[in-house]
């Protein structure tokens, strides 16, 4: 039987990720859907008073565009609104938020817990999916396939998917099948189990038994009612 080298890390990779592509996009949406989440609890803003506002409005001296950063006085009319004359291309802009010191002196930004939040959710989210794309996958010790030419039973390991071998019973060459048609001794057993009740059904309907519920072949059609 032909022998075949153990698949490298990379060639794992690129086989499960050929098999596996659906799990692949479905965890890239769930990322992004954990990313939505995380970001509405993290720059979620607790409600205030009107007192309390007032109080920090006060102590308000500067704000920045929320994306291009771009920094301005203070301007009560104008923060927590959007964004008009900022570095932002045009219609592209956020909203002015207030600061209590400038940007320069390196204030803290409210998306701080999002940005570390994200960075550990997308580690952990490509160690998933290394360890998924590159785990070997364990399969059963021994494959069992019919000769086509003289249905001689031939076994063989996982190491022979689509080889070609010569069959030692007719001596004819027979390629094996590959992993998505490989068949392992309880495949086999069931597969044969099933083909033996199909013959018996098949032969006690031949001698005229009539399972529950199928109505009998031969059965005559209704009399017609009479007619007063």
């Amino acid at each position: 039987m032909q022998m075949r080298r153990k698949k490298t890390f990379q060639q794992r990779f690129a086989s499960n990720l050929r098999t596996k592509w659906a799990q692949v996009v479905l965890s890239m949406i769930a990322l992004t859907l954990v990313f939505g989440v995380t970001y509405k609890l993290t720059t979620k803003k607790k409600a205030v008073t009107e007192s309390e506002k007032k109080k920090e409005e006060a102590e308000f001296s500067y704000m920045h565009c929320d994306v291009c950063f771009q920094e301005m006085v203070y301007n009560k009319d104008l923060a927590g609104k959007r964004t008009m004359a900022c570095k932002c291309k045009p219609g592209d802009g956020g909203y002015w938020e207030p600061t209590k010191a400038t940007m320069k002196n390196g204030s803290i930004s409210i998306y701080r817990w999002f940005y570390v939040a994200s960075f550990f959710e997308t580690l952990i989210w490509l160690g998933l999916l290394v360890y998924m794309l590159g785990h070997e996958v364990k399969v059963p010790p021994h494959f069992f396939v019919k000769c086509p030419h003289c249905t001689h039973l031939l076994r063989y390991r996982a190491s022979g998917f689509d080889a070609l071998i010569e069959c030692p019973h007719c001596e004819q060459w027979v390629r094996l099948p590959d992993a998505d048609e490989a068949k392992c001794q309880e495949d086999l057993h069931e597969e044969t189990a099933e083909k033996a009740l199909g013959v018996f059904e098949a032969r006690l309907r031949e001698s005229g038994h009539v399972f529950p519920g199928e109505a009998p072949l031969d059965a005559e059609a209704p009399l017609p009612s009479p007619v007063e």
